[in-house]
């Protein structure tokens, strides 16, 4: 009797499209450009090598390289560099967008979505500037080469486009256009210069407490329940539909969708619901965002993220709040002026039994001046 072995399809990665595309790239492209090409894992948008060294000149493809990668069935993502010309503009959604520079496109693996490639001479368009409906990516970030094929959930993705589900594909045979930093989508100008305009200044939990909340003793992996590992993951704030795009390194949570770190309390900051992930983390090297919005003297805030944390029994149930909430707590809900705490921090017995019951009891939402 014969053995007979049953394969599971698994689309191969299309080198066509990708010698289509790599001419079209190049056909515009400013004299002495050569794209940075390296290998993607199969059916995956995470670099083959690690996030460390992936970016290293002695592992980037060549033309031929990245054809034969592709031939063994891998991907390729090509990235644009902080010291070259190209631009990439990814678009999650094409109605989202509708102010978007026409120029060498491509369709992404959910079928909805774009990858727009242009050329610069405009050192304000060297920046990454992360959106709800996108990302400026020109300073070393990546995007999926076209002829790549990731594994996609086609539950959502138009009857028409299911043959094409999960493969980058080109839109238009056109060259790259040039772009300016005027010449950004309306969306990405606006995120860049309201985050400017709103980077506060740092500031830090005031000392000499005998009694310290857990919360400043937290680990990342003791926030987020994950292996402290370079390999990406589904990130915990935006869920899996939106790929793999968080790794934990150096103590920090890192959102790659988002292009910036979190600390523990940053992170729990947005668990939390007071700030969203691109408000609350502090951008990598040319994000564009700078500086976590968090304040961590901001009783109000640190309430809401105490409580979440006790509740959620990240910390223990009897930990001792931060002063800046017990302080805001005593002048806010109880009443008790400031100008009455000795040495700016210190209450009486009283008011301090009062105000740690509140703390305990109350939903945190339940502020006077809220």
């Amino acid at each position: 009797m014969s053995m007979v072995r049953s394969f599971k399809y698994r689309p191969h990665p299309d080198v066509n499209e990708f010698k289509r595309f790599y001419t079209l790239l190049m056909s515009n492209a400013p004299e002495g450009y050569t794209p940075f090409l390296f290998p993607l894992e199969q059916r995956g948008k995470d670099p083959l090598l690690s996030r460390g060294s992936w970016t290293a000149e002695k592992n980037r493809l060549s033309y031929d390289d990245a054809i034969r990668f592709l031939e063994y069935g891998f991907n390729v993502g090509i990235s644009a560099r902080d010291y070259d010309p190209l631009v990439l503009i990814d678009i999650d959604d094409m109605a989202a967008v509708d102010d978007i520079k026409q120029t060498l496109s491509v369709v992404t693996r959910s079928r909805v979505g774009t990858h727009n490639y242009y050329f610069s001479d405009d050192p304000d368009c060297n920046i990454n500037i992360p959106t709800d409906y996108g990302e400026i990516r020109s300073c070393n970030q990546y995007l999926v080469a076209p002829g790549s094929y990731v594994t996609t959930d086609t539950s959502n993705i138009p009857l028409e486009q299911l043959p094409y589900a999960g493969f980058y594909t080109v839109l238009n045979d056109v060259a790259p256009t040039t772009i300016t930093f005027n010449e950004f989508p309306k969306v990405f100008k606006d995120q860049h210069n309201d985050t400017l305009q709103n980077i506060p200044p740092r500031k830090t939990e005031p000392s000499g407490r005998k009694g310290k909340s857990a919360l400043f003793s937290l680990s990342i992996v003791d926030v987020v329940h994950c292996p402290m590992s370079k390999k990406r993951f589904a990130s915990v704030f935006h869920g899996s539909d939106t790929g793999s795009n968080t790794s934990v390194s150096g103590g920090l949570l890192h959102c790659w969708r988002h292009l910036v770190s979190h600390t523990p309390l940053q992170a729990l900051s947005v668990m939390s619901g007071v700030y969203t992930c691109q408000q609350a983390g502090r951008s990598h090297r040319n994000g564009g965002s700078g500086e976590s919005m968090l304040d961590i003297s901001d009783g109000k805030t640190m309430w809401t993220i105490w409580r979440y944390a006790r509740d959620n029994h990240i910390i223990p149930p009897d930990d001792v709040p931060p002063r800046c909430v017990v302080l805001y707590v005593a002048e806010h809900v109880i009443g008790f002026p400031s100008e009455y705490f000795e040495d700016g921090w210190k209450l009486p017995q009283k008011i301090y039994d009062d105000v740690i019951e509140i703390i305990r009891e109350r939903d945190p939402s339940v502020t006077r001046d809220c």
